[in-house]
């Protein structure tokens, strides 16, 4: 792995590092999406507990940490896995699972994407990849959550209604043109709101 700014990245991700870069040159802090982050923050009442699906390396749960009294994080691939180890080792609240949320508990086949890591997804074929449904997972109350898999978003708001209806945080989506509809109208049918939006990362909140 290699350390870019404060961040450990693996060594063959170059999206990552660019998209750091370029905040730095846009006049930012050497982080990502903090934007999307500082709007989401204004609808917040609660910084107790968060949640970060689609963890990667750790660029939402570390800052995430710092606002928050404990982040619960799940990320499944290994390879990036490692390096959210060592960019939260110093972090006494922050959770990490090593599986993947969907809509149904399975195994899955996810497709590894070296050179853009975040760009990684899973597939639906078989695999060795854990998945389990939020609803499942036992969590406690949490005000926000942020889902960023890939266009397998939906899947993870199926597996988690009753959660999400239970405690209904701030919601955090990454939405493609090929999935903003179901994913939005999904939680639209939950009974939530759009609240805003920060280019592809969409906020809806209840």
């Amino acid at each position: 792995m290699k350390k870019v700014h404060n961040y450990f990245l693996p060594d063959s991700d170059i999206h990552f590092e660019r998209m750091i870069n370029k905040r730095i040159a846009q006049g930012g802090p050497p982080e990502y999406q903090d934007d999307v982050r500082d709007e989401a923050y204004k609808y917040v009442n609660d910084f107790d507990i968060c949640v970060d699906v689609g963890a990667n390396v750790g660029l939402w749960t570390v800052p995430l940490s710092k606002e928050f009294n404990k982040v619960i994080a799940f990320e499944p691939m290994q390879q990036v896995y490692e390096c959210l180890l060592e960019n939260t080792k110093e972090l006494n609240n922050v959770i990490l699972n090593n599986f993947a949320l969907g809509s149904e508990s399975k195994n899955l086949n996810m497709v590894f994407n070296p050179e853009n890591t975040g760009n990684s997804y899973i597939d639906g074929t078989p695999g060795n990849i854990k998945v389990k449904k939020l609803d499942d997972s036992f969590m406690p109350k949490f005000s926000l959550i942020k889902i960023d898999c890939e266009r397998y978003e939906l899947e993870v708001l199926k597996g988690g209604v009753q959660t999400l209806l239970k405690y209904k945080p701030i919601v955090i989506v990454e939405q493609h043109p090929d999935t903003e509809e179901c994913a939005g109208n999904f939680l639209r049918e939950l009974g939530a709101k759009e609240l805003s939006n920060v280019r592809k990362d969409y906020i809806f909140g209840w």
